[in-house]
């Protein structure tokens, strides 16, 4: 799909039934915005002010421990990623979003959803973003707790047309 406002409102329909006029309020909020490989979309100890729809490419969710990098996720096409406690909290974020391959990206500004909040019924289409958000979370934490390196190492080969273009040091810090 090359249109990246269709793409995430047949994400979105997937998700939640959501009136159309809705949806079309919703993307004419959003920024297109494109990011080379190795770029930091959000950096360690920013303010998170946005949440990101991954048109196309990969993105890792990473922190540095002891000068080591430590990647506690990976968000591929059609998902959503966001720094999300430092977005609600306003507090500096614990984490950097960094691209793996060349990104195309949907972002919508928290201070542009605060306005959607007061002038159209988007909570419901909110919310679903962030129990999306949330459940990508609470399933990476699981499968750290119960999954073997070997399992997670199965479980991203998954994502077999993913799995190609993520650098093997990357993938060997996420397990």
């Amino acid at each position: 799909m090359n249109n990246p406002c269709e793409h995430i409102k047949k994400s979105l329909r997937n998700i939640a039934l959501i009136p159309e006029k809705d949806l079309e309020i919703f993307t004419e909020s959003l920024q297109y915005k494109e990011y080379n490989k190795n770029t930091n979309i959000l950096t360690e100890g920013e303010n998170e002010q946005y949440i990101y729809f991954i048109h196309e490419g990969i993105v890792k969710s990473c922190t540095f421990i002891d000068k080591k990098e430590i990647i506690f996720n990976f968000t591929f096409k059609g998902d959503f990623v966001s720094s999300y406690v430092s977005f609600i909290t306003g507090e500096p974020s614990e984490i950097s979003l960094r691209t793996i391959t060349d990104c195309k990206i949907l972002r919508l500004q928290k201070n542009k959803l605060e306005e959607l909040y007061k002038t159209h019924s988007t909570e419901h289409l909110s919310r679903k973003i962030c129990e999306a958000l949330y459940v990508s979370k609470v399933r990476r934490v699981h499968d750290l707790l119960k999954l073997s390196a070997t399992e997670r190492y199965i479980q991203l080969l998954e994502k077999e047309k993913y799995f190609k273009l993520i650098p093997l040091k990357d993938i060997a810090r996420y397990l």
